[in-house]
Formats: structure tokens, sequence, C-alpha cells
């Protein structure tokens, strides 16, 4: 009875320490620290003065603080084709909510919001922070950045937790090794996965190239997909190659084996450049396959 009594007692303090989005919505409204990080980037972008966002000042597009017209029409809830800077504020914050969920259970534990206890760090991680996994079941779930490691990641994944089908992506930048991610992609096509992008998942260039090794690949709601040019060093772009060179090969290669059209290759290469970025439209994403005409 005591045993059950302290279980019981444990799962009450865990639901208890577990936030919502309205509550996290307040608390990060009231944070100065995160409020003027927010407000910083508004105003730098805010070229004409206007105390609004929108195409004048260049910020919808793939160049934009919002890739695509239809992630601006969201954020634009007054739909007066311009963001306030309280529409602004509320976007980041529950931007923010999504990627601190990392284990996708639709709340934020005490740990998860310990991320963001440090406003610099937290955005820091946002942009840079290293792949990493939640394990839940058969179900892996993915955030961070893939780095050099990604091979011995993965290993390690199946090795520990050989029972795992399925990938479920979060938040997810990119890669900063292209290399290694398509040696990781051959192990985890050999161990035999499903991939799922969870609601709110956001999966940029090597992430959506990482998807692909699903056997099946769904997407939850309110999911992008952003791709772009790769880029090796400052001045040498994936687009800028003619096609029948050899940096092309490995990616070619690595589609025809996922049975993705290598025509998305090219897609990628000059939907925007390196330091931009195309959010895919879901009869893009259904076109070239990366999500399953079945779902």
């Amino acid at each position: 009875m005591r045993t059950l009594l302290l279980l019981l007692s444990f799962i009450l303090v865990s639901q208890a320490q577990a936030t919502d989005l309205p509550t996290f919505m307040k608390e990060m409204s009231a944070n100065t620290k995160f409020r003027k990080f927010i407000e910083r980037e508004f105003w730098d972008w805010d070229e004409n003065e206007d105390g609004r966002l929108d195409y004048e000042d260049g910020a919808v597009g793939k160049d934009g603080l919002f890739l695509s017209e239809a992630i601006f029409k969201k954020v634009d809830t007054s739909q007066s084709r311009s963001v306030s800077i309280v529409e602004y504020l509320e976007y980041q914050i529950a931007e923010s909510y999504y990627a601190l969920d990392t284990d996708r259970d639709g709340v934020l534990s005490a740990k998860e919001k310990q991320r963001i206890a440090n406003v610099n760090a937290f955005f820091d991680w946002l942009d840079d922070g290293t792949l990493s996994f939640i394990v839940k079941g058969d179900t892996a779930y993915l955030n961070g950045t893939i780095k050099s490691r990604v091979v011995k990641q993965f290993r390690q994944l199946f090795a520990e937790h050989p029972q795992v089908k399925k990938l479920v992506f979060g938040w997810m930048p990119g890669s900063a090794d292209d290399e290694r991610m398509l040696e990781a992609m051959d192990l985890i096509l050999a161990h035999g996965v499903d991939t799922h992008a969870a609601d709110h998942a956001r999966l940029q260039s090597g992430a959506v190239d990482l998807f692909t090794v699903g056997k099946k690949r769904t997407v939850g709601e309110d999911v992008q997909f952003g791709v772009h040019s790769w880029a090796s060093g400052k001045r040498r772009e994936g687009h800028k190659l003619p096609r029948h060179h050899k940096e092309h090969r490995p990616y070619v290669e690595y589609y025809q084996k996922v049975e993705v059209p290598v025509d998305f290759y090219w897609f990628t290469l000059e939907a925007a450049v390196a330091d931009s970025m195309h959010i895919m439209t879901k009869e893009e994403l259904l076109k070239y396959r990366i999500i399953s005409s079945s779902q």
C-alpha cells in the first residue's frame, strides 16, 4: 500500500510540474530576457520602422523571418497583411514550446523547461544543438542538428535499443556533416525503420534527407520541411556545380536506394541557395515521395 501511495504521489507531482502551451505563453510573455531577445529581432527586421513586419521589410519568403506565405498568414492573426510585435512574440513563444517538447507528449516537463532558463543558451541550442534521442518502447524521438558523431550515435541507439522501429522527428535544424549523415542513413536503412514528423515538427536541410530513410513516412499537423542547396565552405554550393560533377553522386545514389525521385535532389538545389530556405508544400512532399501517399 505504501508503494502504491508513493507511486500515486510521484504521478501527481509529475503532472503538476507539466506545463501546457497557454501556461507557457503567459510565463514567457512575462520573461523579460526572452521578450527582449524577440523584440530586438523584430525591430532589426522592421526596416521602415512602422511597428509591423510585412513584405516591405523583406520579412516574408525564403530569406525572411517567415519562410513562406503560409507561415506568414498563420502568424498574421489580425489578417492585416502585417505582423505586430505582439503577434510575433506569441509565434516565437509557441515555436519555442514545440522545440522544447522533445518527447512530443504535448506538455513540457520540468526538465524540458529547464533548457530555457538561460535564454541565450536556449537560442544557441535551437540553431546548433547536437542530435539527441529519447526512446520509448519501439520509438526513438529525434531532436537537434546532425553532426559528425551521427554514425556512432545510431550504432549505439540500435545496439542498446534493437527494438526501435520508428523514428519520430521533432526540432531538426539540419546537418553539419553530410558525409557522415549519408553513412548513418545506410546504417538506418539496414536496420529498417518507419519515420514520422510529429505535430509541429520542423525539419530543415539534412534532416529532410534523413527523414527519407523510413520505409513508411508520415507527418502530423503543422509540420514544416525546409530545403536548400548544400554548401561546402563559403563559396562552393551544390547548385553551382554541373549535374555530372562527382560531388552530386553520393546524394543521387542515396535517393535511388530509397526510391525518392532523383529530381528531388535537383529540386532542393534550385529551391533556395545555401543561406536561404524553401518550405515545401504538401503537394511537393507527395510529388517527390518524401511522405507516403497512403497516409
